[in-house]
């Protein structure tokens, strides 16, 4: 996972595990099939990295998955919650 800082700076995560949530099977039509799955994935959070993402505003995260890569923008108020989430983890 590839974090933006306000300062242009970015933070890189590697995943430390991957755990299925949930799958879910649906018959969308004759011999027809769609399955989805959610999946939590794991983080390591260094005392180095965490000083990083409490130092200043996170702007965006960018992850890559098998099938497309996601961009997550933050506005001042969503950005303020995660950082309040990294908090209540120290």
């Amino acid at each position: 996972m590839l974090i933006l800082m306000e300062d242009e700076s970015i933070i890189e995560l590697h995943s430390v595990q991957e755990v299925f949530a949930d799958t879910d099977v649906r018959r969308t039509g004759a011999n027809k099939y769609s399955i989805s799955s959610e999946v939590i994935v794991k983080y390591e959070l260094t005392a180095e990295t965490m000083a990083a993402l409490n130092g200043q505003r996170l702007m965006s995260l960018r992850m890559t998955a098998t099938d497309a890569e996601y961009t997550y923008e933050f506005g001042k108020k969503g950005s303020n919650k995660v950082q309040q989430a990294l908090a209540c983890i120290q």
